[in-house]
């Protein structure tokens, strides 16, 4: 999950939700995203609770979810 700072009209969403998914670079390996999906959640209860308040402080109610490598 990754909390949208500058809103689901940001190019970069855009084009993460154009091409079906993304690459992340994680300690230096590839991981390859998935199915992503922009959601609002004005409480942020999905984020871990100190990252909650921050976020609630910025008023970011926008998300987006994907779904990662199966194992």
């Amino acid at each position: 999950m990754v909390a949208l700072t500058y809103g689901s009209d940001a190019q970069w969403v855009k084009n993460v939700i154009a091409a079906g998914g993304c690459d992340l670079r994680r300690m230096g390996k590839r991981v390859e995203l998935t199915n992503p999906t922009v959601f609002i959640d004005p409480q942020a209860r999905l984020t871990p609770q100190p990252i909650r308040l921050f976020l609630r402080l910025m008023r970011v109610t926008e998300f987006m979810r994907m779904r990662g490598p199966q194992r």
